[in-house]
């Protein structure tokens, strides 16, 4: 089947955005013996993906920033006679800062510098009902922020509905994750993040947003 992507949370490289590519295949299992991906980057020549596996259907990348990317996966039986490649859409990652006109503040928000953020800086708050809302376009979108021993709940919501509670804290302080990834709708959408102001260790931060745009 054809190929699609969506952001992918965790840990990533500077300059880069982590996507996880997915693929499938049809027909008999039993004759099944391998898959083949590749992907084009801004048009190029088509070179292999790395695969965990024979059968592996996903793979996590870091795509970068401003160009476009397409893959396209095919299947071979145990006579190794393949199958029509099955290519996905075009995609295209970018990265918001927190001061983004896109982004829009409540509440009480402050700047917050550490040299591990991006761009160096991002907004943070403590106080519960702060809300940063962030409009973009295109089917997945993820907050990065940091973790640590201070940094507590936040509600996120997807066009006014509720979607989950995240909890950032961890035992040390980690500058830069991707805290949550959201896959939707290719359309215009808004994800709004909500602090809850958990006891005992308030904060939550807003240091960029990263989207991923798709086309045909």
């Amino acid at each position: 089947t054809a190929p699609s992507a969506r952001l992918l949370a965790g840990s990533f490289s500077a300059g880069a955005v982590p996507v996880l590519v997915l693929w499938g295949r049809t027909g008999d299992a039993t004759t099944f013996s391998r898959f083949q991906v590749q992907r084009s980057v801004d048009g190029g020549s088509w070179a292999d993906v790395a695969l965990a596996s024979a059968g592996a259907t996903k793979a996590t990348l870091e795509t970068t920033p401003g160009h476009t990317y397409r893959f396209r996966a095919r299947a071979f039986d145990k006579a190794n006679r393949a199958s029509a490649w099955a290519t996905g859409a075009k995609i295209t990652t970018s990265v918001a800062q927190e001061t983004a006109k896109a982004a829009v503040y409540t509440g009480t928000w402050v700047s917050a510098a550490h040299a591990g953020y991006l761009g160096g800086t991002a907004n943070a708050s403590k106080v519960a009902g702060s809300v940063v809302t962030f409009t973009f376009t295109g089917p997945s979108v993820a907050w990065v922020g940091p973790t640590g021993p201070t940094r507590g709940k936040a509600y996120v919501y997807l066009d006014g509905s509720l979607l989950t509670t995240v909890d950032t804290y961890s035992s040390s302080f980690v500058a830069r994750r991707v805290l949550q990834t959201i896959y939707t709708s290719n359309a215009t959408h808004r994800v709004a993040i909500r602090v809850l102001g958990t006891s005992g260790r308030p904060w939550i931060a807003a240091d960029a947003f990263f989207v991923m745009q798709q086309s045909q």
